[in-house]
This record gives C-alpha cells, sequence and structure tokens, in this order.
C-alpha cells in the first residue's frame, strides 16, 4: 500500500509540474500573438485586402481564446483544492451535458445511481470522465452507453461502457503516448494529448 501511496503522490507531483509548464508555455506563446495583432492593427489600413485582414484577424483571435482558456484552466487545476467529490453529482452534469448528443444519434444514455465520493479536483475529473463519454458516444453507431461506478477492494472503478468498435489490442499501448490515435478516427482530432 505504501508504495501506491508513493506512486500516487509521485503521479499527483509530477501532473502539477506539468501543468505549470503548460500554463508556462501558454503564455508564452500569447506574446507573439499579441506582436502579430498590433502589427495587423497598423496594417488595417494600407492593405486593401480587407478580408484576409479579417481572416487573419479571427485567427488570431481563435488561438488567443484557446490560449486564455488554457492559462485559466491550468490557474485552476493548481488552485482548486482536492476534496471529496459526490460521483453522483459529477454523473448528473455529464448526463446533462450529452443527453442531446446521445439523443440525436439515437443511443441510449444511462448512468447508474450512485452515492459514492472520489477524492480529486472535481474539474479533472468532469474532464477526463467528459472525454471519455464523448468518445464513446462518438464511436458509437447505435446502442447505448452507461455510465457507472463499482466498488473494488480499496478503491472505486468508473466504468463507461459503450457499443462502440472498441480499441485494437495492438493500438492498445501506443494510443497512450501524447497525441495518438486509433486506427478507427472519425473526425480530425490530434488524440489525448
Amino acid at each position: 500500500l505504501s508504495q501506491l501511496e508513493r506512486e500516487k503522490s509521485q503521479a499527483i507531483e509530477d501532473r502539477h509540474e506539468k501543468t505549470l509548464q503548460i500554463a508556462s508555455a501558454s503564455h508564452d506563446v500569447y506574446q507573439p500573438l499579441f506582436t502579430m495583432r498590433a502589427a495587423l492593427t497598423s496594417m488595417k489600413d494600407r492593405v486593401e485586402d480587407k478580408l484576409a485582414i479579417e481572416e487573419i484577424d479571427s485567427a488570431i483571435n481563435y488561438a488567443e481564446s484557446i490560449l486564455k482558456e488554457t492559462i485559466v484552466s491550468s490557474r485552476e487545476e493548481l488552485n482548486e483544492p482536492r476534496s471529496l467529490v459526490p460521483l453522483g453529482m459529477v454523473f448528473n452534469e455529464l448526463f446533462t451535458r450529452n443527453f442531446r448528443i446521445a439523443r440525436k444519434k439515437g443511443i441510449k444514455l444511462r448512468f447508474s445511481p450512485t452515492s459514492l465520493y472520489m477524492n480529486g479536483s472535481k474539474t479533472i475529473i468532469l474532464r477526463i470522465l467528459g472525454n471519455l463519454l464523448k468518445n464513446a458516444l462518438t464511436y458509437t453507431e447505435q446502442g447505448k452507453v452507461l455510465c457507472g461506478v463499482r466498488r473494488r477492494t480499496h478503491s472505486i472503478e468508473i466504468q463507461i461502457l459503450d457499443q462502440g468498435p472498441g480499441i485494437n489490442e495492438i493500438d492498445m499501448e501506443r494510443i497512450m503516448s501524447p497525441f495518438e490515435r486509433g486506427k478507427e478516427q472519425l473526425d480530425d482530432g490530434e488524440g489525448f494529448g
């Protein structure tokens, strides 16, 4: 058990360090965008192709919004205290966010009721489970998606079960690397990253 506690502590420390790196990198990328915006503003009156200026301005706005969201999210993750998070509340929020998508595809979305709690960050738990649920809904063409939690000897196990194609055994280890995806991708996303 002490080995598991050390590994968990190391994982938390590693995540904290990675979050700091992401926030720092996002801030660093923001600086050249600021310079580009200043140059674009000075060019607006001199360039005849106003549509090109608008397209560049729109692209800069989009990049800035992504970076702002990343910085804010990183700050929240670093500052959010770990607490006991009621999984029933998490499941309710995930259902509310996803039931229209499931209904539109004709997929039955179910969450097993639970009174269990999980020690962690609500933001991170919602993000992880939300990503897994999105994948389940994306890759399930028909049938159902079930979310639930099981008690284990010294832990709990959250499960998201779907009727999608699954992940090929050959791809299983590879897709755990940043920005990798399985062979059956349906969109142009960039993987788990």
